[in-house]
C-alpha cells in the first residue's frame, strides 16, 4: 500500500495548485480591471495551472502503472 503514496502525493499537489491557481486568478481579475494589468502579470497564475495539470496527469499514469503491476504479479 505504500506505492499508493506517490498517487495521494501528486493528488494533493495539483489540488493545492488549482486551488491556489483558482485564487489567484480571481484576486488578479479584480486587480486587472482597476489598475490594468498587463499579460506579463498574470503568466504566474497560468504555470500554477500547468502545475496542476501536470500533477493530476502524473496521478492517472501512476495509477495506472501500479495497476498494472498488481495485476502482472497476481495480487
Amino acid at each position: 500500500m505504500s506505492v499508493y503514496i506517490w498517487i495521494a502525493a501528486m493528488g494533493i499537489i495539483g489540488m493545492l495548485a488549482l486551488i491556489l491557481f483558482i485564487y489567484f486568478l480571481i484576486k488578479d481579475l479584480k486587480l486587472k480591471r482597476a489598475l490594468s494589468y498587463s499579460f506579463w502579470k498574470m503568466v504566474p497564475n497560468w504555470l500554477l495551472m500547468f502545475l496542476s495539470i501536470g500533477s493530476f496527469s502524473m496521478m492517472v499514469y501512476f495509477f495506472l502503472n501500479v495497476k498494472d503491476q498488481l495485476v502482472q504479479f497476481g495480487r
